[in-house]
């Protein structure tokens, strides 16, 4: 149900794994050894680390773990077992279980796996590593190649997947309205193909959190299975006739689908217990029609309390108006509808299919609306601190929705052209918002470092000072031809994108432009006076340069509250 990993190098690797899983990422801090604010306050259990050579607590705030979770722990490095250990403590702290333990590299002549099992023997069988290092020395690495495991990269899909296979494969068939797509969706299921087109619809429905999928037999099942598995979900489907085991056992529910001519099968049924009040339903079928079939699941939703947040089809005959008949009885799911492909019109002469997939920039409206739904919900003003956080999409309790920071990733990917390399410099938010957006731009991700690991002795370092320290970064990690895009969560006062700036001009780098998931205009900058909240904000400090933020922040202190809202460029989208 969790992720568990520690700052910093763990942190990549664990984002990969929590977004396939689709659960929450939960990263533990480093603090000194003798912080006891921390020791009191928060699960804690003491650590090392190797390359700074000091011992140092690893921590997570109380809010983060549950003792009804199931926790994996992942970390790029296995080398003397000491954090994986500790991360064990943290989660035997919050009287939750562990899952296993999953590492990019072992050191296996560290015996870090060794020192896991002699003190949590439990662990026996389920630690996992990619890749051992037997030995190494001066002459090289003595590397063992046997992979334990299955290592796949997350896979890219063409939105156009589904529009290209219509229209090299469907045709029209006899009747009004019908349409012979047996040769890979209904007679013939194409697989691989509704696996690609699950992973398009989980993308465009991602901060839906829904706890099932619904689908109605039989063509239905097949992209709705796909689906359900992509999201770690259950599978509903709805029998167009009562099974035997049905009439027999009873406690089942039923829907009319308008306007069937068949009355043997004019009808859904499920079983009332398969779908509860608090379930949050995705609608999914392969064809939206005249969208009898999809109001006659929204009706089961209905009887039992449960939910519809969306509903997805792998194609839609707008000709037949289904979209504006559901959106007539339910006007909520108006950016809820999501149709693969449009087929406008159909004659003997073939089908007129829509070419374009949705269009990005509803995607990017879609993506970003989530993002500030999400973090209108969970703003917290600390006035104390003159801080401002947020719960679950930023970290304040270590703990971040990888899937929502995956899309946003992608989106502000897609505002710049010619990347090479991405850099950043926050400890934990920074980096993984980082890290999406240099998956999404396919180049590497450059950290800034406060301090100078071993790794990194020998070699020309780059420094800057930052808020938080001075940055460090080995001078190896640039080339001349460099076109470097500077990333962090929050853009506030912009001193610490000045530092990366700082060091892409000594780097001899040109700069992209700069990407945020949100712009801090509140009062709660220091450069902006308490009187009013205006003044200069981190997009003036940093000059003409690009920058592109997917939400602003208003408000603060003397209001005592936040507001969130779109940034501007995507309000003059919509």
């Amino acid at each position: 149900s969790k992720v568990l990993t520690a700052q910093t190098g763990g942190l990549p690797p664990a984002h990969a794994v929590a977004t396939a899983l689709r659960v929450p990422l939960v990263c533990a801090r480093e603090s000194h050894e003798n912080d006891t604010a921390v020791i009191e306050t928060m699960y804690s259990a003491p650590s090392e680390s190797f390359t700074k050579k000091k011992k140092l607590v690893l921590y997570v705030t109380k809010e983060s773990l549950s003792a009804n979770d199931t926790v994996l722990v992942v970390d790029d490095f296995l080398a003397t077992g000491t954090t994986g250990v500790a991360l064990h403590k943290i989660i035997q702290q919050a009287g939750a279980a562990a899952a296993g333990m999953a590492f990019l590299v072992e050191k296996r002549f560290q015996d870090g796996r060794g020192k896991i099992l002699r003190e949590l023997p439990e662990m026996s069988g389920r630690i996992v590593s990619l890749a051992c290092i037997e030995s190494m020395s001066e002459d090289g690495i003595n590397l063992d190649c046997k992979v334990v495991g299955d290592c796949k990269p997350l896979p890219s899909v063409d939105d156009h997947v589904m529009i290209d296979r219509v229209l090299e494969c469907a045709q029209p068939a006899t009747g009004y309205g019908m349409i012979n797509a047996t040769t890979f969706l209904n007679h013939k299921v194409d697989t691989k193909l509704m696996d690609q087109a699950a992973f398009v619809l989980a993308k465009r429905f991602v901060d839906a959190r829904c706890s099932a999928v619904l689908t109605a037999e039989m063509s239905g099942v097949a992209p709705a299975a796909a689906l359900a598995r992509k999201l770690r979900v259950p599978l509903v489907c709805a029998r167009r006739e009562l099974s035997e085991v049905m009439k027999v056992s009873g406690g089942t529910i039923s829907a009319k689908v308008e306007g069937s001519t068949d009355l043997a099968r004019g009808m859904l049924h499920i079983f009332k217990d398969h779908l509860r009040k608090d379930d949050t339903v995705l609608v999914v079928d392969d064809i939206l029609g005249n969208g009898a079939t999809a109001l006659a699941m929204q009706d089961l939703c209905d009887q039992v309390g449960a939910t519809v947040v969306g509903m997805g089809f792998l194609l839609e005959k707008v000709f037949q108006h289904g979209r504006g008949k559901i959106l007539a009885k339910r006007p909520q799911l108006t950016d809820g509808i999501v149709a693969l492909t449009k087929i406008l019109s159909m004659d003997d002469q073939g089908l007129k299919v829509f070419r374009c997939p949705e269009p990005q920039r509803e995607t990017w409206l879609r993506v970003a609306s989530d993002l500030v739904r999400r973090m209108s919900a969970e703003v917290e003003i600390d006035v104390a601190a003159n801080a401002m956080k947020f719960r679950s999409v930023l970290g304040l309790h270590m703990s971040m929705d990888p899937v929502l920071l995956d899309a946003c990733g992608d989106v502000l990917a897609a505002q710049f052209a010619g990347v090479t390399k991405v850099l950043t410099g926050a400890p934990v938010q920074g980096l993984s918002v980082a890290y999406v957006v240099a998956r999404h731009c396919e180049v590497p991700m450059v950290f800034a470092r406060t301090g100078v690991p071993l790794t990194m002795k020998g070699q020309k370092i780059l420094s800057a000072q930052a808020p938080s320290g001075n940055f460090n970064v080995s001078a190896e990690f640039f080339g001349p031809s460099d076109r470097v895009l500077i990333v962090d969560d929050f853009l506030a006062s912009g001193q610490t994108a000045k530092a990366l700036q700082q060091i892409c001009v000594e780097a001899g780098v040109q700069i992209a432009g700069f990407a945020f998931l949100a712009l801090n205009k509140t009062q709660l900058v220091g450069q902006r006076t308490a009187a009013n909240g205006h003044g200069p904000t981190g997009r003036e400090a940093l000059g003409p340069n690009k920058v592109v933020v997917l939400a602003e922040v208003l408000g603060g202190i003397t209001q005592g509250r936040c507001e969130v809202k779109l940034a501007d460029w995507l309000q003059r989208l919509s």
